[in-house]
């Protein structure tokens, strides 16, 4: 008995072809997804600059000057940065390009001295970013929020050389994985 060319099935050149696209299709959809999950962190942390920036220069009009703090996270409370990913309990960053031990970490002086001249009608964001790391310079960075520099919001983005917004690019290039930028409040 013998088979007719229809009833044999696929060769192994049909198959490793359909293989290969099946690759192809994996790969340019993995990395689609990617880029958007970036963009998508990124536009997270840019909106949250733009409402602290808000928030301090209000303070800026009411007082006369901004705020002074040194390497403080901005946030409501320091339980909004949990302890993992890299970073300790009440660490919103952990690293530095320059040096890598460095953290920021919560102050609730900080925070009461927003709120007491601002005044309860605005409400301070949470501050808390979806935890990512990423590397500057050959410097691990940890970071799950905004830290506030004396006059000046200190932020990462993912990605090298990424736009900053309104603020200014002080690290990074296309050959890291952070971007680290400042947007002075004064």
């Amino acid at each position: 008995m013998h088979l007719s060319r229809k009833n044999r099935g696929f060769t192994i050149v049909e198959l490793l072809i359909v293989i290969v696209v099946i690759a192809i299709l994996a790969a340019v959809t993995t990395s689609a997804y990617n880029g958007i999950q970036t963009r998508a962190i990124n536009t997270k942390t840019l909106n949250a600059v733009s409402n602290w920036d808000k928030i301090l220069k209000m303070y800026k009009v009411i007082k006369g000057t901004a705020p002074i703090s040194d390497y403080n996270c901005l946030a409501t409370a320091s339980a909004n940065f949990p302890a993992g990913s890299g970073l300790g309990a009440g660490e919103c960053q952990h690293g530095y390009p320059s040096t890598p031990s460095f953290s920021a970490i919560y102050s609730n002086a900080l925070t009461t001295d927003l709120q007491s001249v601002i005044g309860t009608t605005v409400t301070l964001p949470s501050g808390y970013l979806t935890p990512y790391s990423g590397s500057i310079g050959g410097a691990t960075i940890y970071v799950q929020g905004l830290r506030y520099n004396n006059l000046a919001i200190e932020y990462y983005l993912k990605g090298g050389a990424a736009d900053c917004g309104k603020g200014t690019l002080a690290y990074g290039t296309t050959s890291d994985t952070m971007t680290m930028c400042t947007l002075d409040v004064n």
